[in-house]
C-alpha cells in the first residue's frame, strides 16, 4: 500500500488522504492520537511494528502534529522516526496505542510465546528520533490458543483500554 494518512469521519467517510513523503513503512500495524514533545499538541502516531516472520531488530512509530483535515496539507513531509527494540529480540505485533495522559507507548505482542501476550512500554521520556528506545515489559496476559490480540486503543481520558482479537474484545477500566 501507499504510504499515506487516511482521515476518516464518524460515519465512516473519507475525510481527506494525505500522502507522507520519505516515509518507509515495512509493516504498518497500528495507528493512534496522542501528546508528544509538544505541549497542547495533539500528534499522530503510526505503528510500523509488524513482523511476522520475526526478522527485524527495531520496530518504529512515526510520529508527527495531527494535520487539520478540514484544510488538509498536501504532504506530511516531516515526521520523528522513533525507533524501538525487543528486550530478547524480534517480535510480531499489531497492536499499540499512546496514553493520553503521560504520552507513554504500549505495544503488545501478537504472537504468543508460551501462550502470553506481553505488554511493553517506553515512556514518553525514553523516546528519542536520534536512538532506538527499549522497550520495557510490563505485564502478560495468558490465552487460549489461536486468540491474538490485533489492535488497541485507549479512550481519550486515559480511563479504558481496549483490545480487539480477531472475534472478540477485551476491556480494562483504569
Amino acid at each position: 500500500n501507499k504510504d499515506e494518512l487516511h482521515a476518516v469521519g464518524p460515519r465512516g467517510e473519507e475525510l481527506a488522504t494525505i500522502p507522507i513523503e520519505g516515509a518507509l513503512g515495512f509493516d504498518w500495524e497500528a495507528i493512534a492520537i496522542g501528546p508528544g514533545p509538544e505541549t497542547g499538541v495533539s500528534y499522530v502516531y503510526i505503528g510500523d511494528i509488524g513482523d511476522n516472520l520475526g526478522l527485524r531488530s527495531t520496530i518504529s512509530l512515526l510520529r508527527f502534529p495531527e494535520p487539520d483535515v478540514s484544510d488538509p496539507p498536501e504532504s506530511i513531509a516531516e515526521f520523528d522516526t522513533l525507533r524501538l527494540t525487543y528486550p530478547e529480540g524480534p517480535e510480531d505485533a499489531e497492536a499499540m496505542w499512546i496514553d493520553p495522559l503521560t504520552g507513554d507507548a504500549f505495544v503488545v505482542t501478537k504472537r504468543q510465546q508460551n501462550g502470553l501476550a506481553v505488554v511493553y512500554r517506553a515512556t514518553a521520556e525514553s523516546l528519542d528520533a536520534l536512538e532506538p528506545t527499549p522497550l520495557t515489559p510490563i505485564a502478560q496476559f495468558r490465552f487460549p490458543e489461536k486468540v491474538f490480540v490485533t489492535a488497541a486503543d485507549v479512550t481519550a481520558d486515559g480511563s479504558v483500554v481496549a483490545w480487539r482479537g480477531y472475534e472478540e474484545v477485551w476491556m480494562w477500566v483504569r
